[in-house]
C-alpha cells in the first residue's frame, strides 16, 4: 500500500457490515467481510459488523481497484455516498467471498444484500482523493 504519511487525512474510522440472512453461513459472510478489510467482527442484531481506525485495513481495496482500473467508479460512488464527514459504498458479498472487490450501485444488485462500507474522516475529501484519485 502506498500510504503517504505526508497526506493528512485526520482521524479515520472504517466500518464494514452485512445483514446475515437466515439461509447464510455466518462463517462465509465473515470471510467475505475479512476479504475486504482487516478488522475484528462481531454479531449484533442480525448484522455482522467490523470496525477499525487503521487506514491500512483498506490495503485490499486500495490495491485491487488499481489492478482492475476501477478508480473512477469508486470515486464516483464515494462522492455520491458522501454525507458531511463520511461516505458509504456498497460491495457485492459473493464477489467479496471470492476475494474480489465489486461495487454495487444499489442494494438490489446484490441478491443476498450488499456489504456496506462506511468511512468517516475528519478530512473526507482528502481521504477520497487518496483512495480514489482523479
Amino acid at each position: 500500500m502506498r500510504y503517504d504519511p505526508q497526506v493528512d487525512l485526520g482521524k479515520v474510522e472504517i466500518s464494514l457490515s452485512a445483514k446475515i440472512n437466515p439461509s447464510e453461513d455466518m462463517a462465509k459472510v465473515r470471510k467475505a467481510l475479512s476479504n475486504i478489510i482487516a478488522a475484528s467482527y462481531s454479531f449484533e442484531g442480525g448484522m455482522l459488523k467490523g470496525y477499525t481506525q487503521d487506514i491500512a485495513a483498506l490495503t485490499n481495496i486500495y490495491e485491487k481497484i488499481r489492478a482492475k482500473h476501477t478508480l473512477r467508479v469508486l470515486r464516483r460512488l464515494l462522492l455520491r455516498g458522501m454525507d458531511d464527514d463520511s461516505s458509504k459504498i456498497l460491495l457485492n458479498r459473493q464477489a467479496a467471498y471470492a476475494g474480489s472487490v465489486v461495487f454495487c450501485e444499489t442494494e438490489m444488485e446484490a441478491p443476498l444484500g450488499p456489504l456496506t462500507l462506511v468511512v468517516k474522516a475528519d478530512k473526507i475529501m482528502s481521504f477520497i482523493d487518496w483512495l480514489a484519485p482523479r
